[in-house]
């Protein structure tokens, strides 16, 4: 095994502290070319707490983070709605951006955020990654190899059951952050899931050249402290067809019982995925 200690480290530093700080941390050690040099978030008791558990120096301010010469690289693990303004500030810092999905919640600002990227020569990234993992490009080259013949349909699902009936104003993380259930409901699971399977699904037939969709609030009494006015629909099922001539149906939910199966129909036979 060649030696971790050897290998040149790009200092990284996280923006957000909040429950999913704590699953990028933990799987730091599976890339030791990163190191983490610092973080910093906006809420005191978060800043205190994540580098207490996870060892990282603690910027005073955004500002000081985001104008330290050493980052190369800021993880934006904000909310969704603080995307956009975070990833356009450290990149306005001249800062390789990878960020929490989606980039923003407004196409158009997803748009000028990457063409500010481009324009300086610097990478822009965004959650979810999973089309790098073993089984997506396992999946991708049984398709290239022709393995179950000509595609002809994909059913993706990405339902998280039924999230209102559950104690979520109990959950937290390793270093002690709740999870952010009212930001979660409001922003909505299209938004929070959808980039998963479409990722997948436009890296291996290709632009979407028609869509149809439809979303809705199926549940009516939210969970506490969530007006039913916040709520961003709880359930979405699009209809895509790809340039390619592929079609897929992808639906999302957080009413549903827990399925995340993706479903490739092939003249030959059928491939079939568990998790995204």
């Amino acid at each position: 095994m060649p030696d971790v200690t050897s290998i040149p480290r790009t200092p990284v530093a996280f923006v957000g502290c909040g429950y999913v700080a704590d699953y990028y941390a933990l799987t730091l050690k599976n890339h030791p070319e990163l190191e983490l040099i610092g973080v910093y978030d906006k809420k005191p008791d978060r800043l205190n707490a994540f580098p207490e558990t996870f060892g990282a120096y603690a910027y005073p301010s955004l500002e000081e983070l985001m104008s330290d010469d050493a980052v190369a690289i800021i993880v934006n693990l904000t909310d969704p709605q603080s995307h956009c303004e975070v990833t356009k500030a450290a990149l306005l810092h001249d800062k390789h951006v990878y960020t929490e999905k989606p980039i923003s919640i407004e196409f158009l600002k997803s748009r000028e955020l990457a063409s500010l990227a481009a324009s300086r020569g610097l990478y822009l990234s965004s959650a979810p990654c999973t089309v790098l993992s073993e089984a997506a490009q396992t999946v991708w080259k049984a398709l290239r190899k022709d393995l179950i013949g000509t595609v002809r349909l994909v059913y993706a699902e990405m339902n998280d059951g039924l999230i209102h009936q559950m104690q979520v104003d109990q959950w937290s993380n390793v270093s002690g952050a709740s999870w952010p259930y009212h930001n979660e409901l409001v922003t909505g699971c299209t938004f929070e899931h959808a980039g998963y399977w479409l990722s997948w699904l436009l890296a291996m037939f290709g632009p979407a050249v028609e869509v149809s969709s439809f979303a809705t609030n199926i549940v009516e009494e939210p969970i506490s402290g969530v007006s039913a006015s916040e709520l961003a629909p709880d359930f979405s099922v699009a209809c895509l067809r790809f340039a390619s001539g592929v079609t897929a149906r992808l639906t999302y939910s957080i009413v549903a019982s827990r399925e995340r199966e993706l479903r490739i129909f092939g003249d030959r036979a059928e491939m079939t995925v568990s998790d995204a």
